[in-house]
């Protein structure tokens, strides 16, 4: 398992203040499960290049870094194909896996789909097994999730509920050409992200209060609303200007909803985490904190569209 990630620069970076620490701890252990070299659980398949059909598989729960099998395969040409962290993801789900054309990671059908509970690693290569020679055949994994998260500061304006989504995200991964499918774009939907020792004290209005205090001054606080979530990454190529947007939904006291729509002018990618700090407005939108990279279009008084289901 090769874990190569932005975790600790993008939380240094985007919540450097000495205020930001507690914050930082609380984003780093939300999503410690998320980027962990650690596998649960393993899925490798091995299959034949000339008809493409499974004819040795592996499953195995490690809890580890790495594990080794000693198994036997006739001399040929086989694909390899090692998934792990599927077991309990939540999100995605190994199909079509007798053929190494068609296996695949997919996500539910519906538009809007949980986030990922564990961070997917796989990785494919071609292999040769040689005749009555004892071989050693190295599998190094590589992530193939990645996490988004809202840092929001709501500057002691009082609420009733924010959610958050996240939107425009890959629906599946071909496994054998490591190519991430977007035929029905995802939206995930984002978790609130409470302190486990003060989740039941500091929730506040429908999401999570958090007072921070530099040491020497406490006079310097911030109240925070975070979000978070892990899903497979955005597309490579931007549409319409953005790669992927955030939207988030405030309810004010007087009953209104207020949408804001953060576009994203960077692609997400496997592996990296991206944080949005953002300033609650009394109206209820969410601004952008000195990030050129995200635009913002605010909807006050937003009315969720109708569902019609014509007879049929």
């Amino acid at each position: 398992m090769q874990l190569v990630t932005n975790l600790d620069l993008e939380l240094e970076t985007k919540l450097s203040a000495e205020t930001d620490v507690y914050t930082r701890t609380v984003l780093h252990d939300y999503f410690s499960n998320i980027f962990s070299d650690h596998a649960h659980d393993i899925n490798i398949g091995f299959y034949n290049t000339a008809t493409e059909e499974l004819v040795y598989s592996i499953e195995d729960v490690i809890d580890a870094t790495q594990s080794t099998y000693t198994f036997y395969l006739p001399k040929n040409n086989y694909y390899a194909i090692a998934l792990a962290n599927i077991a309990h993801n939540g999100a995605a789900t190994l199909v079509d896996q007798d053929n190494s054309r068609m296996a695949q990671l997919e996500t539910p059908s519906s538009d809007t789909i949980p986030t990922q509970e564990t961070g997917i690693f796989a990785v494919q290569r071609e292999i040769y097994v040689q005749d009555s020679v004892d071989q050693k055949i190295d599998l190094m994994l590589h992530m193939a999730s990645c996490a988004f998260a809202l840092v929001i500061d709501t500057n002691v304006v009082h609420v009733k509920s924010m959610r958050g989504f996240l939107c425009g995200m890959a629906d599946g991964l071909v496994l054998r050409d490591s190519l991430y499918t977007h035929n029905k774009p995802k939206i995930i939907r984002m978790e609130r992200i409470e302190p486990e020792a003060q989740s039941a004290e500091r929730r506040n209005y429908g999401f999570t209060e958090l007072r921070m205090s530099a040491p020497q001054e406490d006079a310097d606080t911030a109240h925070y609303s975070l979000f978070g979530c892990a899903s497979f990454p955005s597309p490579d190529e931007a549409s319409m200007g953005s790669y992927y947007q955030a939207k988030v939904y405030v309810e004010l006291e007087n009953g209104t909803t207020t949408e804001t729509v953060l576009s994203l002018y960077e692609p997400l990618q496997a592996g990296q985490l991206k944080i949005v700090k953002l300033d609650l407005q009394t109206d209820g939108s969410v601004i952008p904190t000195q990030e050129s990279e995200v635009g913002a279009t605010v909807t006050l008084d937003w009315k969720e569209g109708s569902t019609f289901n014509p007879d049929v």
